[in-house]
């Protein structure tokens, strides 16, 4: 009777079906761009010199100086501090860095690579594990795709706290991410964990993933703080969406707008976006729901 009331239940509630477009290459390199598409990743080796590690490293000296920095015991993005002063100095260095070493990796003719960033600040601490989870997908997924840039400033080992990544989970359809959407699998971290694969990196080399890549990050267990970067490469003439659902959100609906980046400096990302942002309307909420026999299902349908 419990088979046949699961069986019932998956067929009402059936898994979203997206066909990812991946039309034009953003990677210079064939191979990198196939294993992307593939996996979802792709790790690029002694891709970044080191003077330019010793350039971010003495931006994030100064970041620490900063009026309004705060490291405790949890993992910190610097673009959720609340000071703009600080998420605009952020960006601004990030792009410069992006500018300058970025274009040897990727087809500009195809993406964007000039664009900011924020620091991940992982503190020497149990309490800095990174659950698995979705990052906001920046552009719309259904039609573009977006390569988010994770750059370590020292050798990531088991140790301290690396990128783990659950390989072709970008192609589970769940493009309707923000902080301000409740995440389709969060309460199902712990079956994800199983499925997960750590990244060790060098200082020096790059991992590259999709914009809706399963990722997540152990904890720091070491006594020094991890430091890596995040940049992106965007589809040229790209929009920025932003996605939202709170309370006044009609019943199984999403809304969506279009932002800029000002929006991610200056603007409390919490809220709804105001009025100087476009409302492009509602979307049905395609995947607001999912069993753990339905996760498993998506991992051996991706499965080679």
């Amino acid at each position: 009777m419990i088979d046949k009331l699961i069986k019932l239940f998956n067929k009402k509630n059936k898994l979203p079906n997206l066909n990812r477009i991946y039309s034009v290459d953003y990677f210079l390199d064939k191979i990198h761009q196939q294993n992307f598409i593939e996996n979802g990743y792709v790790v690029i080796k002694n891709s970044v010199e080191k003077s330019q590690i010793s350039f971010l490293k003495d931006v994030y000296k100064q970041l620490e100086l900063m009026n309004g920095f705060e490291l405790k015991n949890n993992f910190v993005n610097s673009g959720r501090f609340n000071d703009t002063k600080i998420r605009k100095f952020v960006v601004e260095n990030i792009e410069l860095f992006s500018k300058n070493n970025l274009k040897n990796l990727f087809n500009i003719q195809h993406c964007v690579v000039e664009n900011g960033g924020n620091f991940q600040i992982k503190p020497a601490s149990k309490h800095s594990v990174l659950n698995p989870h979705q990052d906001s997908p920046i552009i719309d997924e259904t039609t573009y795709y977006a390569v988010y840039i994770w750059i370590p400033l020292c050798d990531i080992t088991l140790q301290n706290g690396p990128v783990w990544v659950l390989p072709k989970s970008h192609l589970w359809c769940n493009y309707q991410r923000s902080l301000n959407v409740k995440w389709t699998f969060e309460n199902h971290h712990k079956l994800l964990w199983k499925y997960m694969q750590p990244i060790t990196l060098n200082a020096g080399d790059i991992l590259c993933f999709d914009s809706a890549l399963i990722h997540a990050s152990s904890s720091n267990n070491t006594n020094k703080t991890r430091i890596a970067i995040t940049t992106t490469a965007l589809p040229k003439n790209y929009q920025l969406v932003e996605y939202f659902k709170d309370e006044k959100t009609p019943e199984n609906k999403i809304e969506k707008y279009h932002v800029d980046q000002n929006y991610y400096i200056n603007e409390n990302i919490n809220e709804r976006p105001d009025d100087k942002f476009t409302f492009v309307g509602y979307e049905n909420h395609i995947f607001n729901h999912i069993t753990s026999s339905q996760i498993k299902e998506l991992i051996k349908k991706h499965q080679p």
